[in-house]
């Protein structure tokens, strides 16, 4: 197969399966291609015909080309030149068409490593309250609930309901900013996160 599908919003994984790619096939082109008409297509299959060294297409993002250059796209995955290989990349599968995946061998990303706020976030309740019990100091206290406001925004961009955990802790931020209390703020936090046990 010369075509892979990248599904995933990992990008230090997804850079470096392209690497992976690119070292087993001995590539020696590669170019990210951006397709938004049916003629940047006509122009990457004549491309990929006429390539007489190793190369790659890597397309960033499948999911956005128009559906019109996505059937034109159908016809160069299934015959590609020899010498090409296709790389596509989306961050889901919900936007993709089935002859899309059907054309390519598709591959899912592993998801980013767990952050220490991911991981406190995972905690159970009880595991939360002994964490911020060894919190001393102001500039820890913050750091953790800037971390844990990221973490939320993050969440919020993918698409995932985050708005509450966000609200708290820019709640807590301003209170802690505001010199409260370090220990009834985060407790206050923990207690509002939708959370295990």
């Amino acid at each position: 197969m010369h075509a892979y599908l990248l599904i995933g919003t990992n990008v230090h994984a997804l850079r470096g399966r392209i690497a992976a790619i690119i070292k087993n096939h001995d590539i020696k082109d590669k170019r990210e291609v951006v397709l938004s008409k049916i003629s940047d297509v006509r122009d990457l299959k004549l491309e990929a015909k006429l390539t007489k060294s190793v190369a790659a297409a890597y397309i960033a993002d499948i999911s956005a080309i128009s559906r019109e250059a996505s059937n034109a796209l159908l016809k160069t995955l299934e015959e590609p030149g020899e010498m090409t290989y296709f790389i596509l990349h989306s961050a889901s599968k919900a936007h993709l068409t089935a002859t899309v995946l059907s054309r390519a061998l598709v591959e899912h990303l592993p998801g980013p490593r767990k952050t220490k706020t991911t991981k406190f976030l995972g905690l159970s309740r009880g595991g939360q309250f002994e964490t911020i019990s060894n919190i001393k100091t102001r500039e820890d206290a913050l750091k953790l609930v800037e971390n844990i406001a990221a973490s939320a925004h993050k969440e919020l961009l993918s698409g995932r309901d985050a708005a509450l955990v966000l609200e708290k802790a820019i709640s807590c931020h301003s209170a802690i900013s505001a010199n409260a209390n370090i220990q009834i703020q985060l407790t206050d936090l923990v207690v509002s996160l939708r959370n295990k046990g």
